[in-house]
């Protein structure tokens, strides 16, 4: 790994949540998609908590240290998914939010907090951000025929319960997880 190297830390899905981003992610990949996650492709289904730019080794050491504390002190979140989106139609992302937001926040903002100067945290990883799951990078622009079909006719539940530190990749997707954390809790 080169140095300096943009990092995700992030909640790994699971469940119902991961096989249904995984599904939505499959059809807009062959709808013109630019990452997939499927085990072919190389990004990885996750919530972000912070992203941005680790200038060392010892930083990144540093970094696992914080987020194994923050793994042993925080909370499980329960959440369930909203409908699918185009935040903003030119940026040709599809996000699907994780709700209630609040404990997302609170976490992230506890997380920034401990990070301190390990991360230099970049505008579109910052502790303030909605928490959602970006499902795909769509070229076809704002399609509503494309959110229509990803849309689930029943709500999907789900518990962030896992952190990891990823190295990331285009578009901020997760390319290649760094280590993860088992709950102490």
């Amino acid at each position: 790994m080169e140095f300096p190297s943009r990092v995700n830390i992030s909640y790994l899905l699971q469940g119902k949540p991961l096989e249904y981003a995984r599904e939505a992610n499959a059809e807009i990949f062959v709808r013109g998609g630019e990452f997939e996650f499927s085990p072919r492709g190389q990004a990885i289904p996750h919530v972000t908590m912070l992203m941005g730019e680790v200038k060392s080794l010892q930083d990144l050491e540093e970094l696992f240290d914080v987020v194994a504390k923050a793994s042993f002190e925080f909370e499980n979140i329960d959440f369930e998914l909203s409908a699918p989106y185009f935040r903003d139609a030119r940026r040709k992302f599809v996000f699907v939010d994780t709700n209630p937001q609040e404990s997302f926040l609170k976490q992230r903002r506890l997380l920034q907090e401990w990070v301190g100067p390990l991360l230099k945290i970049d505008h579109y990883g910052n502790a303030e951000n909605v928490s959602h799951i970006t499902l795909g990078y769509n070229d076809l622009g704002n399609d509503a025929t494309l959110l229509a079909h990803i849309s689930s006719s029943a709500p999907i539940a789900g518990k962030a319960s896992q952190l990891q530190v990823a190295r990331t990749g285009a578009r901020g997707t997760c390319i290649e997880t760094l280590r993860t954390f088992a709950r102490s809790r």
